[in-house]
């Protein structure tokens, strides 16, 4: 449910106050006013991902309002699922799929490099920091090898799209 103007590209930050909900029988997909917990929030906005969503405007429809749809229309979830399996083979990963694995490996990179859990926990929308806890992992030295590893694969795969 992301749109243009939850976007604030000079401060680098999003403001989540939309998703997208899709029937469990008919996969019809419809906006739904505020996340699952209700509450709107705010995230800081990578520097890449901002320059990422800089070189997505610019080729944007005049008048569609959200950031990633198809013909001004929300994807469908299939499709939004495909398109991150894709965006993995991409970078080399062919051993896990799904779309809800971002937020947890997002959570966990972001506890060992702030060591700030009660941030992440914000970051992450939750009511509690138990609920947190399922979200981030232990993280030691082979973890962090890893995640600069992947770093390295989706720059790459940036900039041979550039």
């Amino acid at each position: 449910g992301l749109r243009w103007e939850d976007i604030d590209f000079e401060a680098l930050t999003v403001r989540i106050q939309r998703t997208i909900v899709w029937d469990h029988n008919t996969h019809v997909a419809r906006e739904k006013d505020c996340p699952k917990n209700g509450k709107e929030r705010v995230l800081a906005l990578p520097e890449v991902l901002s320059e990422e969503l800089l070189k997505l405007r610019a080729m944007r429809r005049f008048g569609v309002k959200l950031v990633f749809h198809f013909e001004g229309e929300p994807f469908i979830r299939k499709s939004v699922g495909n398109a991150f399996n894709r965006a993995l083979d991409e970078c080399g990963i062919s051993y896990v799929r799904g779309t809800h694995l971002l937020r947890k490996t997002s959570a966990t990179q972001a506890n060992a490099i702030t060591g700030d859990f009660f941030a992440v926990s914000q970051n992450l929308g939750h009511s509690s920091v138990e609920e947190t806890k399922r979200y981030v992992e232990e993280v030691g030295e082979g973890k962090r090898k890893v995640a600069q590893a992947l770093d390295t694969v989706a720059r790459s795969v940036l900039n041979k799209r550039a």
